[in-house]
């Protein structure tokens, strides 16, 4: 069982970047067990090593070490590389989203695979159609793009769920000017066409985050009050005629100090803690360097909704700002095969700094620039090159320094 520890907040400003941090490694572990598996090289920046080495400290499934975890020297790296300061106040989801552009801009394949069955499998487009008395006039499509992550929902409706669906309903569109050549060929109409667009989902990712509003509450006569909006520990959405569930999987708190006067309320510069859910179906509290089981999946639901919950102290408002919901369709096995290739890889790798010679007589299959795959064995180790040569089936001799090539060995 995976260990949830709390990350100390030593600057007292850094809860935005741990609570970011504390959801990437349990809500999205592929990704934080492909960097701990990750072997960092001399040309990785500074804030990718500690990352990596915060990963495998942090999330260590052989320890049961509880203790919080002193996060300085990542902290220091995040703000020098790619300027997340934890010495100022900030927004988690925000450093979340920073954290997960950087990791992609690297192009490192094995984490492109990891986010590709994750977070980046989804697509989508816009349906926009010019109407005329209920006639469709025109109608145009839009190029299938990812879709965004995270995906920014409002906390206008009652529910999660309605406002998911709500994001894929036809909204108006003012102003849209379409071309002559967009109209059907009966159209004679000189009244002005009623455009709308729509979103339209081609594919859906293995795992969402959603972005809420946040919800300021008002102050009454004695306290403050809030309309908690329903989150559910399921979330359903249609697809080609068929019905894909998630579940909840964790998320950010934006905490808010009520003892202050009403108008200075505000969205940023606040407090941030976080919610996950283990392997084992437990909610974890993370505050800072502190953890707080939670008591059933009622009451997790209600704290990431904005709903009173015993965790709330007098005077705090907490809601919900992020969420975590993966598919129970998720492909475990296409994952544990990406990251088993890569533990061999990394064992291998440790083989030829040993003894190069050994891996003679192993057979492999690597990838071409042209992203090709061929297949061969290890023919001998060059002493004087430092080399080892790789005769491929087709009775082609190479020397590789195979510590650089993308390897897969059979």
């Amino acid at each position: 069982m995976t260990v949830v520890r709390g990350i100390i907040n030593s600057s007292g400003t850094g809860c935005h970047i741990s609570s970011a941090l504390v959801v990437f490694c349990h809500c999205l572990s592929p990704l934080r067990r492909a960097l701990a598996l990750r072997k960092n090289s001399v040309t990785d920046p500074s804030w990718l090593t500690s990352l990596s080495s915060f990963c495998r400290v942090y999330c260590n499934d052989s320890s049961s070490d509880e203790s919080a975890i002193d996060p300085t020297e990542l902290y220091e790296a995040l703000r020098r590389d790619i300027g997340l300061n934890h010495r100022l106040l900030g927004d988690a989801v925000t450093a979340l989203a920073k954290i997960l552009q950087e990791l992609r801009s690297l192009a490192d394949p094995t984490l492109n695979n990891v986010f590709a069955m994750t977070l980046d499998g989804g697509q989508a487009h816009f349906l926009i159609e010019g109407t005329r008395d209920d006639e469709i006039i025109c109608s145009k499509q839009t190029k299938k793009r990812a879709i965004s992550c995270p995906f920014s929902l409002s906390t206008d409706y009652d529910s999660i769920q309605a406002a998911f669906n709500a994001k894929l309903e036809n909204t108006a569109v003012d102003g849209y000017q379409w071309a002559a050549s967009d109209a059907n060929e009966h159209d004679q109409g000189d009244v002005p066409l009623t455009t709308t667009k729509m979103l339209v989902l081609d594919s859906l990712p293995n795992v969402w985050l959603f972005h809420l509003d946040r919800r300021i509450p008002t102050k009454t006569q004695n306290n403050f009050e809030t309309d908690g909006m329903l989150i559910t520990s399921t979330l359903v959405m249609q697809h080609d005629g068929k019905d894909y569930e998630y579940q909840l999987r964790g998320g950010i708190l934006h905490v808010i100090d009520l003892d202050c006067d009403p108008d200075e309320l505000v969205e940023e510069g606040d407090h941030n803690a976080a919610l996950v859910r283990t392997d084992i179906g437990h909610w974890i509290f993370v505050d800072d360097e502190h953890t707080v089981e939670i008591s059933s999946d009622d009451e997790a639901v209600e704290l990431l909704g904005g709903s009173h919950s015993s965790l709330v102290e007098k005077n705090r408002f907490m809601q919900g700002t992020l969420l975590v919901y993966q598919s129970v369709e998720f492909p475990n096995d296409d994952v544990e095969e990406i990251l088993a290739s890569l533990q061999s890889a990394n064992e291998v790798l440790s083989v030829v700094s040993k003894d190069p010679q050994d891996l003679v007589g192993r057979r492999l299959s690597i990838q071409w620039s042209n992203g090709q795959w061929y297949q061969g064995h290890v023919a001998a180790f060059n002493v004087m090159s430092g080399k080892h040569r790789v005769e491929y089936d087709d009775g082609d001799l190479r020397e590789y320094n195979l510590q650089k090539k993308t390897i897969e060995w059979l």
